[in-house]
């Protein structure tokens, strides 16, 4: 059900003060004593201690702690590089936020460059500032994309896609190998050996909402069957 500006979140249970300091509350929504209230229309989305209400917005609002893709656009003087993370502004990097990094070793990163970071700092009023390190100053998923696919994704399919378990990328992983990044900033990563592979990945992923569940893995290899079919000579 969509939600509206003003609305009290009821789908949340009405929480304690210490149960509210322990919930992220992301985009769309505020804290009133022990609710939560819409400040913008959507769709209600939770993701254990994560709740936000998603929309069609194109431009990626940053959150602390979300996972995004990056290009690296330039160097910013000698410590940092401006990353674009399709934001209303470009974020920074640290060229010592990789996990084992010296400003030796990590200075020379290209425009172009893709990454795969977290949100460490954000503030509506200042550029956000992203690591490729876990809270533990560890790589973890994190650091460079190495050749691979970017393409846009509604944000609801992007949260969608970042569950645990996600039945859609399990049916895939079925089908062929591949890698896939994604970031809640509505871009996703993937890399396969076969180009022709990853663009039916891209065609699938995106075609994952107007599929029905039950039919999501006949549906994938007609779709990659068709694909090889017009790709033979």
């Amino acid at each position: 059900m969509i939600q509206l500006p003003g609305d009290v979140l009821t789908a949340i249970p009405t929480l304690s003060s210490d149960q509210i300091c322990k919930m992220r509350i992301g985009l769309g929504m505020m804290q009133s004593d022990s609710r939560i209230l819409a400040t913008r229309a959507g769709f209600l989305h939770c993701h254990k201690n994560r709740v936000a209400l998603e929309n069609s917005q194109v431009r990626y609002i940053p959150v602390l702690e979300d996972l995004v893709i990056g290009v690296i656009k330039a160097r910013r003087g000698k410590d940092e590089y401006e990353v674009d993370i399709n934001s209303h502004s470009s974020a920074s990097l640290p060229i010592t936020a990789f996990s084992g990094a010296t400003r030796k070793n990590m200075d020379s990163l290209r425009p172009g460059t893709l990454l795969y970071a977290r949100v460490t700092f954000a503030n509506r009023h200042m550029d956000p500032i992203i690591s490729c390190m876990d809270a533990s100053e560890k790589a973890s998923v994190f650091g460079l994309l190495d050749d691979g696919y970017v393409f846009s994704c509604p944000s609801a399919l992007c949260r969608r896609l970042l569950r645990p378990q996600c039945y859609p990328l399990e049916v895939l992983n079925s089908l062929l190998p591949f890698e896939i990044a994604v970031g809640f900033n509505n871009w996703i990563w993937v890399k396969s050996a076969e180009s022709q592979d990853v663009f039916f990945l891209r065609d699938a992923i995106l075609s994952i909402p107007l599929i029905d569940p039950d039919q999501l893995e006949t549906s994938f290899r007609s779709m990659r069957e068709k694909m090889k079919t017009q790709g033979d000579p």
